[in-house]
């Protein structure tokens, strides 16, 4: 199955959306788990299969803790707990229409489709911008 960058976005920006932090009856605080089927129910325009490969994806990669149970090859429960300090910070980096339209450029410039390449672009770009910014404060 092909990783539908725009789903994972879209994906992303919901979940920080999410209230994911509460206080249970001994004032303990605790994650709020995001069930798959909210984020389909949140997001209609893409399929249950596209969003449940961009959690998986996003989960292996370290941008956010995610519970998936498993037994005899099939998905029984898939939930996101969290989006890491990982996936905060990625997520910084493509929120921005503009920015996330000459992201998507730049992987097809470079026919690299991967996750980290879209990460590194995303590094490259936040790195320029502020290298202009410092360039510019100073003179």
């Amino acid at each position: 199955m092909k990783l539908n960058y725009d789903c994972m976005r879209d994906v992303m920006l919901f979940l920080e959306s999410c209230t994911d932090i509460e206080f249970d009856v001994d004032d303990g605080i605790c994650f709020v788990e995001t069930p798959l089927d909210d984020l389909c129910g949140a997001l209609p325009k893409w399929g249950k299969a596209d969003i449940f490969y961009s959690l998986f994806n996003l989960n292996q990669g370290g941008y956010i803790d995610a519970s998936i149970l498993d037994a005899n090859n099939t998905v029984s429960e898939c939930c996101v707990n969290y989006i890491t300090l990982h996936g905060h910070e990625f997520l910084n980096s493509i929120r921005d229409d503009a920015r996330w339209g000459k992201m998507k450029k730049g992987l097809s410039a470079i026919r690299d489709y991967s996750l980290s390449a879209l990460s590194s672009i995303a590094k490259g770009m936040t790195e320029g911008a502020v290298t202009a910014w410092l360039t510019g404060a100073q003179g």
